[in-house]
């Protein structure tokens, strides 16, 4: 048993494999610390040293040893672990939780030996991604409600506001995660507005757009475009050719701001994101 680390299987079609249970004890796991760098590199054509030509993360390869703790378990682990079904492994150290997604089954081991002496199964998965991930999404508006009262306050049959919305343009997030993460954007029109100026930290976007009450702008910056009211926003041919995937958050405050050149208190913004990691 590993203390303070608890690792659960997740497949594709829902069924669930727990690694610290009354059936299995956890007894070693390797890959789920930070993902092996590849930097590549040629020598120079004069003098000494070499120069570097890139670099990047690899792949995790995830070994988990399990030590059974009764007969029936090993019939158990042996149908769940099916190389025709993916995987996320969810690996919870120290009450932090962060998912290795996509992983494949790569390979097994639940020998045949005494089973009075509890034999060792050992599960090997490749997941295709360097990073972690988050379990939820993190979410910020650009409102909140202001209270107006201290205590409640009633005169009469008139009825009065006991909050208000107090609406801003501009957000600072903290992110801590070691790689980007790709926020979704979502603005609401309550109103009449025009021209809408998007920027994530250096980067800018303007969409001349005119909104009316109810409309939306959806901006998934894991796609190089903007959804208008569930269609793809069309720009201009004198407009610059955005690329929404360069709006990212990066490792500390990142300031995102959304405003208009017409109707920007009507406009009701909220960013969500997943948070990617090197490890637990």
């Amino acid at each position: 048993m590993i203390h303070n680390l608890v690792l659960k299987a997740v497949r594709s079609d829902g069924l669930i494999f727990h690694y610290e249970s009354d059936d299995w004890r956890t007894t070693s796991v390797t890959g789920i610390d930070a993902a092996e760098i590849e930097v590549s590199k040629e020598a120079r054509g004069v003098g000494d040293g070499a120069i570097i030509t890139g670099r990047r993360r690899l792949q995790r390869e995830i070994t988990i040893t399990a030590q059974a703790q009764n007969h029936e378990a090993r019939a158990k682990a042996q149908g769940f672990h099916n190389n025709r079904y993916k995987v996320d492994l969810y690996i919870t150290y120290n009450g932090v939780t962060r998912i290795a997604k996509d992983c494949e089954l790569t390979g097994k081991s639940i020998p045949t030996k005494n089973v009075y002496r509890r034999p060792d199964m050992t599960i090997k998965f490749l997941s295709p991604h360097a990073d972690l991930f988050a379990v939820e999404g993190d979410q910020t508006s650009f409102s909140k409600k202001q209270p107006l009262w201290v205590w409640p306050h009633a005169f009469g049959r008139k009825k009065l506001n006991f909050s208000r919305e107090e609406i801003t343009t501009e957000k600072v997030i903290e992110y801590l995660g070691s790689s980007p993460a790709q926020p979704i954007i979502e603005i609401e029109s309550q109103g009449y507005a025009k021209n809408i100026t998007v920027k994530v930290n250096d980067k800018v976007a303007i969409l001349n757009v005119e909104l009316k009450k109810g409309d939306t702008i959806t901006i998934d910056t894991s796609r190089s475009y903007a959804v208008h009211n569930n269609k793809i926003l069309a720009l201009g041919a004198d407009d610059d050719p955005y690329d929404f995937r360069r709006f990212v958050l990066d490792y500390g405050d990142n300031v995102i701001k959304i405003d208009a050149e017409h109707g920007a208190s009507a406009l009701r913004t909220t960013i969500e994101y997943i948070g990617r990691y090197d490890g637990v």
